[in-house]
C-alpha cells in the first residue's frame, strides 16, 4: 500500500471505529473522493447506531414498540 486514509466513525466525542481506505498509488484523494469517504463514514456510523435498521438514528423511523421488532 502506498497511501492509507482513515475516517472516524462516531458522533461528537464518541468513537465507534474507523473507515480505513487503502490506495496502491502514493497520492491524495480527490475532493470528490474525500466527500464520498466522509459520506460513507457518516452512513456507516448511522448504520452502527441503528443496529442495522436504516433511519432509526437519524429520526426518520420510530423504534418498534417492545415485542414487535
Amino acid at each position: 500500500m502506498a497511501a492509507v486514509f482513515s475516517f472516524p466513525l462516531g458522533v461528537g466525542a464518541i468513537r465507534l471505529g474507523a473507515l480505513t481506505l487503502l490506495r496502491t498509488q502514493p497520492r491524495p484523494l480527490s475532493g470528490e473522493q474525500l466527500d464520498d469517504a466522509f459520506a460513507l463514514a457518516a452512513a456507516l456510523t448511522t448504520t452502527v447506531l441503528d443496529n442495522g435498521r436504516p433511519g432509526l438514528a437519524s429520526g426518520l423511523l420510530e423504534p418498534d414498540p417492545p415485542g414487535e421488532g
